[in-house]
């Protein structure tokens, strides 16, 4: 068990949940810290961390899952293309790109962020991108990449591999792939841009998940304010709900977790219409269907009437939108019917568990997420997210097979070891 006077310090002096240092998991990374530092009285340590600054950083950088791979979610840096492109079009000769990456990990995103505007065709000298992270040790490895290979988790897009040089162990970025990019040791919830020029796009990758509400509420205050009126927001899939990006709107491509501003609106005094009384509705109020145990491979594997999947596959792409609109509990019963009515599939089950894990129920997530593993055994963004999970519920053990699991899936073994 966690320190309860160390968890309240921690609640006094960073906006982090500490909730996420409460139990075996959280206990595990104190005991970790305190080992790095060579402490073992729990007393010492939070002594020292009430007195070093440095060790809380340290701390609280820890607690974050530090996952980061180039062109993570392919279809938001294909979206930012398009959008890259377009507003190439529209704007003045010799206008300048601005984006932001906060938090920006080991550089991979920015590195990513700056690909896709030279493919969109922007010329590197107006390209500006501010990359900024909490953590002394993500910046370093990030301003390093190239000289030191960074890996690659998934496939590039086509058109971005010329742009990197493939060595053992990843990719080196060319020095002109780094010099928009402005690498930033600072805290994303109290940083002010050196210049007042707002942002065309802001990528906040599933950061606020690890916020107390009050600290999400003010940082997206923080980016409404340091974006362009017609910029995007990009979040990941465990931030994307209406409470964290309020005053935002899905751009309506599922998997993009893209964000623009919602249009103002326009008061206007309602008529007043008599209205005739009420009549009983006679829609039937679908019941929530509860998950049940998944089918054998086989079964599910069996082909189904076309009808049947067409219908499927349309209910799945309207249970995504709702999803991307930050619709969660409609997009959860749909998924969910889906799978009561037709069985389940990858794409349901993958969708739900990422629904569940944005409304912060972690057993949920991880029950779809397990049931995605036991269909498709090569799952690796299934087994990504049970490591996740794992290791926030302190089985460290079973968050590390994850990851193996994941690892041999992305080099096409994916045989072994499927726990």
């Amino acid at each position: 068990m966690t320190d309860p006077l160390l968890l309240e310090h921690v609640r006094r002096r960073t906006p982090l949940q500490a909730r996420l240092l409460e139990g075996e998991a959280g206990a595990t990374l104190v005991r970790r810290r305190m080992k790095a530092l060579g402490i073992e009285d729990p007393a010492e340590y939070r002594a020292r961390l009430e007195g070093d600054p440095a060790e809380l950083e340290a701390l609280v950088t820890s607690v974050a899952v530090p996952e980061t791979w180039f062109f993570r979610y392919p279809a938001s840096f294909e979206f930012l293309a398009g959008w890259l492109r377009r507003r190439l079009a529209s704007r003045p000769p010799g206008a300048r790109l601005r984006m932001l990456s906060a938090p920006c990990a080991t550089g991979q995103e920015p590195l990513s962020m700056a690909a896709t505007a030279l493919h969109a065709g922007w010329p590197a000298a107006r390209i500006e991108i501010d990359a900024v992270d909490v953590s002394t040790a993500a910046i370093a490895v990030a301003r390093e990449s190239s000289t030191r290979p960074l890996p690659v988790r998934e496939p590039m897009p086509s058109w971005a591999r010329s742009m990197f040089r493939e060595v053992p162990g990843g990719v080196l970025a060319p020095p002109s792939l780094l010099e928009p990019i402005r690498f930033l040791h600072a805290d994303v919830l109290s940083w002010t841009p050196a210049e007042a020029r707002p942002y065309d796009a802001v990528f906040c990758r599933n950061f606020f998940i690890y916020l107390t509400p009050e600290a999400r509420a003010a940082t997206i205050r923080r980016v409404d304010r340091m974006l362009a009126a017609d910029g995007l927001l990009f979040v990941g899939h465990a931030d994307h709900d209406a409470r964290t990006v309020e005053g935002f709107r899905g751009v309506g491509i599922p998997h993009t977790f893209a964000y623009e501003r919602r249009p103002a609106e326009v008061e206007v005094a309602p008529l007043r219409v008599a209205q005739p009384p009420r009549r009983p509705s006679s829609s039937l109020v679908v019941p929530r269907v509860a998950p049940r145990p998944a089918r054998p491979a086989a079964l599910a594997a069996a082909p189904r009437p076309a009808s049947s999947s067409t219908g499927t596959a349309t209910a799945l792409d309207r249970a995504r939108k709702l999803a991307d609109e930050g619709r969660l509990r409609e997009a959860a019963e749909l998924a969910e019917r889906c799978v009561a009515d037709d069985g389940p599939s990858p794409a349901a089950l993958e969708l739900l568990g990422c629904v569940r894990l944005a409304e912060g129920d972690l057993p949920a997530a991880a029950e779809w997420f397990r049931r995605l593993v036991y269909l498709e055994p090569e799952h690796e963004s299934g087994l990504l997210h049970l490591a996740m999970i794992s290791e926030d519920e302190g089985d460290l053990d079973g968050a590390e097979r994850y990851r193996q699991r994941a690892r041999r899936t992305s080099r096409g073994a994916g045989t072994e070891d499927r726990r």
